[in-house]
Formats: structure tokens, C-alpha cells, sequence
């Protein structure tokens, strides 16, 4: 099959590649975020940049490889639909075979660019970076949704009424019991002796 569509579909391939490529990376972004907002929440990890940008060369080359094996089936599809080269083409058979070279364009070159894009170390820090960005604001966004509720809701109606009480169980519960367990163990001693 052609390395890449010509003519009219030149524009088309070059407009499907680079939204291919937008959509590519921003699920790349996606995947980053994820991890590290769960290394974060969840593994309780710092953030660390060179952690991150193993992953997102990783996940470019599973989205290359993944446009790679749709160009195979592409082609396997339109060899398996070639006529004899005594019989010409119907207009749809036509129609249908600039429609798989242009998909065969579109999926190598698409493969190439995000290989390209792998390799490219500053396009890659910056897309880890951007990730960094989304995932301390979605973290930021739920912390302040979950204690900004709590902050603004009505104070308890019984909260002065139930102070005195607060804090005798404070005094003689908790603090007795943190005394208790940091007092030094006493030595027993015999009397009489």
C-alpha cells in the first residue's frame, strides 16, 4: 500500500494524523495524571518527574504499537479485497481503496509521529509536566470540596450546650489515658526486707 495518501486526501490525512496525534497525547496526559495522583493519595510517594517520564514514554510506544497493528490490519483487509489486474475496479472498490490507503497513511504516520514524539525528551517532560498541573488541581479541587462543605455547613445547634461535657472527656479520658501511658513504669519494691 502507499506510504501516503496523494491528492485531495493529502489535507484530510494531515487533519485526521494531527487530531489523532491531540487525542493520543491527551490520553497520555490522562494515563500520567492518574498515576500520579494515585502515587500521591494512595502509595503516599513524592513526586518525583523521572518517575513519571518512563510512564509516559510507555504509553505513547502502547499507543504506537496499537496504530502499527491497525495499519497491518488495514492492509491484510485491502489485500484481501484486491481484484485480478484483468478486472477493472467498480466504483465502489475505488472508492473503497483510496478510503484504506488513506487509513494506511494515516496509521503509519501516525505511529511515526508518536514514536517521534516518544524520543523527544523536552515534548515529553512537558507533557509530564502539564499532567503534574491537572493532577494537584484535581486534587486541589476535591480537598477543598470535601472540607469546604464541612467548613461551611450550619455549626451543630448543640455545640455550646455540649462543650462543658467535650471537655471533661478530654481532661479525664484522653488526657488521662496519654498520662497514664507515658508515666515511666514503677519499680516494685519489697517491704519489710
Amino acid at each position: 500500500m502507499a506510504d501516503a495518501p496523494s491528492g485531495d486526501g493529502d489535507d484530510a490525512a494531515t487533519r485526521t494524523v494531527d487530531e489523532g496525534l491531540l487525542i493520543a497525547l491527551t490520553a497520555v496526559r490522562m494515563a500520567v495524571k492518574n498515576k500520579i495522583i494515585v502515587g500521591a493519595l494512595r502509595d503516599r510517594k513524592p513526586y518525583v518527574p523521572e518517575d513519571y517520564l518512563d510512564a509516559a514514554r510507555e504509553e505513547i510506544d502502547s499507543l504506537a504499537t496499537e496504530n502499527e497493528a491497525l495499519r497491518s490490519r488495514v492492509v491484510k483487509n485491502a489485500d484481501r479485497h484486491a481484484t485480478g489486474k484483468d478486472k477493472p475496479l467498480t466504483k465502489n472498490q475505488k472508492a473503497e481503496k483510496r478510503r484504506l490507503e488513506l487509513l494506511d497513511g494515516v496509521y503509519q504516520h501516525l505511529a511515526e509521529t508518536l514514536r517521534a514524539t516518544r524520543n523527544d525528551e523536552d515534548e515529553v517532560a512537558e507533557l509530564v509536566e502539564i499532567a503534574r498541573r491537572d493532577a494537584w488541581s484535581e486534587i486541589g479541587d476535591a480537598w477543598t470540596t470535601k472540607f469546604g462543605e464541612e467548613m461551611l455547613s450550619a455549626p451543630d445547634p448543640d455545640y455550646e450546650r455540649k462543650k462543658a461535657g467535650r471537655i471533661q472527656e478530654l481532661i479525664y479520658i484522653d488526657l488521662a489515658g496519654l498520662a497514664h501511658r507515658n508515666d515511666p513504669p514503677r519499680k516494685h519494691t519489697r517491704r519489710g526486707m
